[in-house]
Parts: structure tokens; sequence; C-alpha cells
């Protein structure tokens, strides 16, 4: 399960990334990445194929924050923290750790 998630991640992180660099803007939203068109109707670069969900169906989470895009998945349990499967998975690693 965790080599499907590091690979998941790294998919939307490498979406996100070609459309920030072919348009200037991250993209707002995972949904926006599965669209492949812009909203202004110019052809998206990159796209996901469908929807990603991690391994016990659970929603990935993006967000942009200063200027970066992060992924997250919240585990099995879907809530913050936790270990095992349960344990978070941040991409890229918040500073520090």
């Amino acid at each position: 399960r965790r080599a499907q998630i590091e690979a998941e991640l790294r998919n939307i992180l490498t979406v996100a990334t070609a459309v920030y660099t072919d348009s200037g803007r991250w993209p707002e939203s995972i949904e926006e990445m599965t669209n492949p068109n812009y909203p202004d109707g110019k052809p998206a670069i990159a796209h996901l194929e469908k929807f990603p969900k991690d391994p016990w169906g659970h929603e990935y989470l993006y967000e942009v924050a200063d200027n970066s895009a992060r992924v997250t998945c919240l585990g099995n349990d879907n809530a913050e923290g936790g270990e095992g499967e349960a344990e978070d998975v941040i991409r890229p690693e918040p500073q520090g750790q």
C-alpha cells in the first residue's frame, strides 16, 4: 500500500508542477487536474487519467501554500496523525522532518 501511495502522490505532484510550469499557476484541486482543459478552454499540458484515491478509498488532500503544492494521504483511518497504516504520508515532506 505504501508503494501505491508514494506513486500516486508523486504523480499528483508531477501533474501539478507541469500545470504550474505551463500556466504560471498551481491547480486549485485534484479535480481540476483530472480535467484535460484549463478553465479558459486551453488544453492542459498534463492531467490525471482519473481522480485518484488512496488504497482505502479516501481522497488525497491537496493544497497550495507558500507557492508550492502539497499532497497528503491520511492513512487507513482518514484522520491526521497515526501510526502504521494510519500514518499520514505528506509530499513533499514538511520542513524539519
